[in-house]
């Protein structure tokens, strides 16, 4: 190939890449849509396709998680794929005016999922979003820790727990005492 050619093979390439996209997001709506309404021997189905499932189930999974959405057509398949990771359609909606503009910008999809997590990370702190992922663990820990048979609880064990455990015990003293300092100061202000 000489220097004269590499613009055309650019824009093969670009055409071609524009034709994949398109028919992975027609791949996913069909695929998501034959499994929704038919089950299992739909998902059978895909097996026997030439296209690999891992392509299948990824172009059906991105079909599912933004189709509801506004504009989603307006988004570069790459990066609507990394708004699959998040759950909650109103937190995925959120970051919808700005995947557009990382489609547009052609923006690598792995900068755009790490501004969605450390936004997410950032957010969590928040008064008003709980820490979910923490207080899931913790009762997790706290369920698990009361299913031990009577047995598992050895001396050794025990002390092994107890020693783990005092932090938290002294966070929550704090916890307590400084939510009784804030009632004592919103109790002074209304009086």
């Amino acid at each position: 190939m000489n220097d004269e050619q590499i613009p055309l093979w650019r824009d093969e390439c670009r055409r071609l890449d524009i034709e994949i996209e398109s028919l992975l997001w027609k791949i996913g709506r069909t695929l998501a849509e034959g499994v929704d309404s038919y089950g299992t021997p739909a998902k059978e189905f895909i097996t026997t396709l030439r296209t690999p499932p891992n392509i299948c189930t990824l172009a059906a999974d991105v079909h599912r998680t933004t189709h509801r959405l506004r504009k989603a057509k307006e988004i570069s398949f790459a990066i609507a794929r990394e708004l699959t990771v998040i759950k909650d359609e109103q937190t995925r909606f959120r970051f919808l005016e700005e995947a557009k503009e990382a489609s547009d910008k052609h923006e690598d999809p792995k900068e755009f999922r790490k501004h969605i997590r450390d936004s997410l990370s950032n957010s969590c702190g928040s008064p008003n979003k709980p820490l979910q992922q923490p207080v899931k663990q913790a009762r997790d820990l706290v369920g698990w820790l009361k299913n031990q048979p009577d047995e598992f609880w050895s001396p050794v064990i025990c002390a092994a727990w107890l020693k783990e455990i005092l932090p938290i015990v002294d966070f929550a003293k704090f916890l307590n005492e400084h939510g009784i300092k804030q009632a004592e100061l919103k109790r002074d202000k209304t009086d």
